[in-house]
């Protein structure tokens, strides 16, 4: 049987322009280190994008407020009032195993393959290298305008030429 390989898959958190004059997040940065909780509540959303939203809590430390604090580096006091504060406002949910469950990321999660990547670097190549044979054929339709142009004056100045002639004999 052949090897499956492993494709990379790639996440991103979609925000949109006015994600920060959302009511929850004005909330947020109206409290003391308000700062500090956007940005654990935008790691905590990042570090769920793997897995849809769900911040499953594994049972290392006491709470999942203190494993989330250690997975992201944050102070266990923030992660607690952020998530205090969430669900209050309904951003979050608590599951029965006390995991939590952040219900608006599904709008905005975005992912694709590797592959995905990397055919859109090869579409990017050929529409530069069609860009490329265009700029070719325009120089090229340039020279062609400008070598007839020339061969028109040649031919003027010939009939002049022979205009001239004429009149001397008449």
């Amino acid at each position: 049987m052949g090897k499956k390989s492993k494709e990379k898959r790639y996440f991103w958190l979609k925000l949109k322009e006015d994600w920060f004059s959302g009511t929850t997040e004005k909330y947020l940065k109206s409290l003391p280190a308000g700062d500090s909780l956007l940005i654990t509540y935008l790691k905590i959303q990042l570090m769920s994008l793997k897995t849809e939203g769900f911040l499953k809590y594994e049972r290392l430390l006491p709470s999942a407020e203190e494993e989330i604090a250690m997975l992201i580096d944050e102070p266990v006091n923030n992660v607690r009032l952020l998530i205090n504060v969430l669900l209050k406002t309904g951003a979050i949910e608590r599951l029965d195993d006390n995991s939590l469950y952040l219900l608006s990321l599904q709008n905005l999660i975005g992912s694709e393959g590797s592959s995905a990547d990397r055919v859109r670097r090869f579409r990017e190549k050929q529409k530069a290298l069609q860009c490329n044979s265009n700029e070719t054929h325009t120089l090229e339709t340039k020279k062609e305008i400008l070598s007839l142009e020339s061969g028109n004056e040649e031919t003027l100045q010939c009939n002049n030429n022979v205009t001239n002639k004429q009149k001397r004999k008449i």
